[in-house]
């Protein structure tokens, strides 16, 4: 709330005169009383006005400078919160609206550390429930400072007869957190007073049911008193705030008494999974960080109970997820740790295929030509699913390394897209025969079978033993 300062008017001059005329009409008379200002007196009367002039002067600038040191100032007071004042053994029903208060006095009559003004509302003497309407009072003005205005000038407000009513107390444990920790049972609670009377509006004192004070217990491990404040809620179990009534005592003490649970033990974590991962995929291994967890009970559990998951969803899923899963335990058991560390494996589904491809033939050396006597070549291949609808189809090559004719079997190498793997291949070996061309015919050769096909064969000459030459021995022969 702060005080907002206006200007006054300037209308000091008309002020300052009408209070010299004033004075000097006042001069006057006392000096004529006195026989100091005979009538008709010219020469005391020039005394008079030479008096009166200079008083009516100092009086002006009297004023001109007081204006100016301690000038009249009027301050605004916003949001003024009004004070009501009931009469015994009524409660204010409807509040009344922030008030504007208007002040007026001079600069000096504002101290800097003067309080501001204050409204109140007084129905003290009220004495009934119906709607009254009351006049605002404004109190606490300085002095010398006087009210211009306040707003509103009267309210209405309605009054309501006051209830008291006493009310069991309940101590229970803090539902937005757990109810013991790990390994307890929840605990005991034993309140100072099991009683405390609540006084309020009879409209929303008849509502209430109970008292109640709300203590977490979820860490604690051993037994302790605490202090905490009551609350109070209706029929319907809703809390009913305080500011519409109050409560006596407003504060308990609370001696909580903690439990161990019994039987300690481990079980083992069962993933839960839901949904279908993508076509062509399958969910592998999963397997959890810690496979066993222990857990608390006050008996011991059957030897087939596990911890389970919440449901994971994998729908769509193409890849391995690690996720971090919420347990859920038993009844009748509790955790110390809530969650596990799961790991999904989704890997692709692995098929196969066989084919029926052609061969090609490299390496040949220069001036051979290959000729491959095997009709056919299949493939058998296999690999995940995405890749096998995916890839091309396989590529069979024989490579004969610059082999010399003949007829050879060679095993061909066959190609596939990555992440295929090669079966098998029907036949394993492909018989391939090389050739070589004929070989041309030199101009030599083909003289010296022409000069054979001309030799003429003569018959023997018989000669004469006498005329035969002492070193020949058989008959010639011509060739």
């Amino acid at each position: 709330m702060t005080p907002r300062p206006d200007n006054m008017p300037a209308d000091d001059e008309s002020k300052v005169a009408a209070i010299g005329a004033s004075r000097f009409a006042s001069i006057s008379t006392l000096l004529a009383r006195a026989g100091l200002m005979p009538p008709g007196g010219v020469r005391v009367r020039g005394v008079v006005l030479r008096l009166g002039l200079a008083l009516t002067l100092s009086s002006l600038l009297w004023a001109g400078v007081s204006a100016e040191q301690d000038p009249l100032t009027v301050r605004h007071y916003d949001a003024v919160a009004i004070t009501v004042k009931a009469p015994h053994g009524y409660y204010q029903v409807t509040a009344p609206p922030p008030a504007q208060i208007v002040v007026q006095g001079l600069s000096s009559n504002f101290p800097a550390d003067a309080p501001p003004p204050f409204a109140v509302v007084d129905l003290s003497a009220a004495s009934s429930s119906a709607a009254t309407v009351a006049t605002v009072q404004v109190h606490g003005l300085h002095t010398g400072v006087e009210l211009v205005r306040v707003t509103p000038a009267n309210v209405t407000l309605r009054l309501e007869k006051v209830e008291t009513k006493p009310v069991l107390v309940l101590a229970v444990s803090d539902a937005a957190a757990a109810a013991a920790p790990p390994g307890f049972n929840p605990p005991t609670f034993s309140v100072s007073t099991n009683r405390v009377t609540v006084t309020g509006p009879h409209r929303i004192v008849d509502q209430i049911a109970g008292a109640r004070v709300v203590v977490n217990t979820s860490t604690l491990t051993q037994d302790e008193t605490v202090s905490r404040d009551l609350t109070v809620y209706d029929r319907a179990g809703q809390v009913i705030s305080v500011r519409s009534v109050s409560i006596t005592p407003a504060r308990v003490d609370v001696a909580v008494t903690v439990q161990r649970q019994p039987y300690p033990q481990q079980l083992p974590v069962q993933v839960v999974l839901t949904g279908t991962v993508a076509p062509g995929y399958v969910v592998g291994a999963v397997t959890v960080a810690q496979p066993l967890v222990s857990v608390y009970s006050n008996k011991a559990l059957a030897s087939n109970a596990a911890l389970t998951t919440q449901p994971i969803t994998v729908d769509g899923w193409t890849s391995t997820h690690q996720i971090v899963a919420t347990l859920v335990a038993p009844a009748g058991a509790t955790l110390p740790q809530r969650q596990a560390v799961v790991n999904i494996n989704v890997v692709p589904l692995v098929g196969s295929a066989v084919t029926t491809v052609g061969i090609e033939i490299t390496g040949k050396a220069a001036g051979t030509t290959a000729t491959v006597l095997t009709p056919s070549l299949g493939v058998a291949y296999q690999g995940s699913l995405p890749i096998l609808r995916a890839a091309k189809a396989p590529r069979a090559v024989i490579d004969l390394g610059g082999r010399q004719p003949g007829v050879y079997e060679l095993a061909p190498r066959v190609t596939l897209a990555t992440g295929l793997t090669l079966v098998s291949t029907t036949p394993s070996l492909v018989r391939v025969r090389i050739t070589a061309p004929p070989r041309p015919t030199s101009i030599a050769t083909t003289k010296a079978q022409s000069r054979k096909a001309h030799v003429i064969v003569l018959p023997p000459v018989v000669v004469p033993v006498d005329q035969r030459s002492a070193h020949s021995t058989a008959p010639m022969r011509a060739s």
